[in-house]
């Protein structure tokens, strides 16, 4: 089944590569509909990860589970910065352009640090489990997440 799967795939490949210099027309509502279903998958994937910190009291699965409503928080912020494209001042577009970057690198930059501390947290035992209520842990995550994503969308805008 496995080589079978290889095999569909590889044709797949092919076939697609003969049109890989075709340039596509231009569809701006993609990346838009792009982003709203991966902030949509991660923060469904963040509340049932809280979910299980909760039921567990792993601290790792709290961190992995904050490292996903990163992602869900940080693909909506370039969303709310574009729309600021269409307000009637000329200087909105130059602004947008000029912070994606930075917001970019900050989106995904913070998945794969709360992914080291999942990591590092991992023990034989399970991991350090979460001392006082878990519901005040999940909490914490939250306002972290929420704070460290305002901050770094204000720093991306100052230095717009």
């Amino acid at each position: 089944m496995a080589f079978a799967v290889v095999g569909v795939s590889s044709v797949l490949f092919v076939s697609a590569a003969l049109y890989a210099t075709v340039p596509l027309a231009p569809v701006p509502a993609f990346i838009a509909s792009y982003q709203s279903a991966l902030a949509i998958n991660d923060l469904i994937t963040a509340v049932l990860l809280f979910r299980s910190s909760r039921s567990c009291a792993r601290a790792r699965c709290c961190i992995l589970a904050s490292g996903y409503l990163f992602t869900a928080a940080a693909a909506i912020v370039p969303r709310l910065e574009l729309s600021m494209v269409y307000l009637p001042r000329p200087d909105c577009s130059t602004l947008a352009r000029r912070r994606r970057p930075w917001l970019y690198q900050i989106w995904h930059g913070g998945f794969p640090l709360c992914m080291v501390g999942y990591a590092l947290l991992k023990g034989s035992d399970g991991g350090p489990t979460i001392r006082g209520s878990v519901g005040r842990a999940i909490l914490g995550s939250i306002i972290a997440v929420g704070v460290t994503i305002s901050v770094a969308a204000w720093v991306g805008h100052r230095q717009a």
